[in-house]
């Protein structure tokens, strides 16, 4: 005998991110990017937020005020630089 489901199954409660990438913001980043892209780099945007790099990438970029797209799941950013090879995984700093 099985019970019928009751709807979806419940969230695992140890990742609040529910695998899904959410528009933060678009703006651009501040000043001109050039030389290489790397974990620790830190990024601040037109708006004033502020990212540092945790994911691993190394990219060789010179880009002026590059326009960003920045995607969110939980407390995870991404980078979606325009010119950069590929997207930049971050943390928020403010």
């Amino acid at each position: 005998r099985r019970a019928a489901p009751k709807g979806p199954p419940d969230k695992p409660k140890a990742a609040p991110a529910s695998g899904k990438w959410e528009l933060f913001e678009e703006t651009n980043l501040v000043g001109s990017i050039s030389g290489t892209v790397k974990k620790g780099s830190i990024f601040k945007t037109m708006s004033g937020n502020v990212y540092e790099v945790t994911g691993l990438t190394l990219q060789l970029v010179l880009e002026l005020q590059p326009e960003v797209l920045i995607l969110r799941n939980g407390e995870t950013y991404k980078l979606v630089v325009k010119g950069f090879e590929e997207p930049l995984i971050c943390q928020k700093l403010n």
